[in-house]
């Protein structure tokens, strides 16, 4: 039997190497949902679906002509950080923050769990949602959000929904360098 598996941020880092692996499989059918215009073309490398949207912008579900109808897992991988101290964001960059770390992975499963109750979500968070961090509040306090969230989901539908949280440390990642760049 054929899974459907959708992996926001697939294009880059971590949510690439997990991209490549799944799509070598032969009962996988991927989709990748990511902002950069690179998705294209490695979607077409690894012979994979994709849709190009900016997840901190607000979703229109139907633009994705259908494609998410039949979603078994969500890997929820797209993550957004800017380092720098809460005191220092703007307006715009605070919503960045919490449409693409919090609003859009839920908006998304909103969707999915219509379509599919039985889905199972996969979440990668981060360590720095255990101990405070300089430079990350808003950011270890979103992924702390994604947490709890997806937690009480869970006990809201125990008999149906799965959920696993896969919690990384610091990587050697374009999203790190990225952070560090900013500063």
């Amino acid at each position: 039997m054929v899974k459907n598996i959708l992996i926001s941020g697939g294009a880059n880092g971590l949510g690439y190497e997990i991209s490549k692996l799944l799509s070598k499989k032969n009962n996988i059918k991927l989709i990748i949902l990511d902002r950069d215009k690179k998705l294209i073309n490695i979607a077409q490398e690894l012979k994979v679906d994709y849709i190009l949207t900016d997840l901190s912008q607000k979703l229109d579900f139907n633009l994705f002509n259908n494609k998410l109808d039949k979603i078994d897992c969500f890997i929820n991988n797209a993550s957004y950080v800017e380092k720098k101290n809460f005191d220092q964001f703007n307006y715009l960059e605070i919503d960045k923050q919490i449409n693409l770390n919090i609003l859009s992975p839920i908006l998304l499963v909103n969707y999915l769990i219509k379509k599919n109750p039985a889905i199972k979500v996969v979440n990668i968070l981060s360590t720095t949602i255990f101990f405070p961090t300089p430079t990350y509040a808003l950011y270890s306090s979103c992924k702390t959000f994604v947490l709890k969230f997806f937690d009480n989901l869970f006990f809201e539908n125990t008999k149906n929904l799965k959920v696993n949280n896969i919690i990384i440390g610091s990587m050697n990642t374009n999203f790190s360098e990225d952070s560090k760049n900013k500063n």
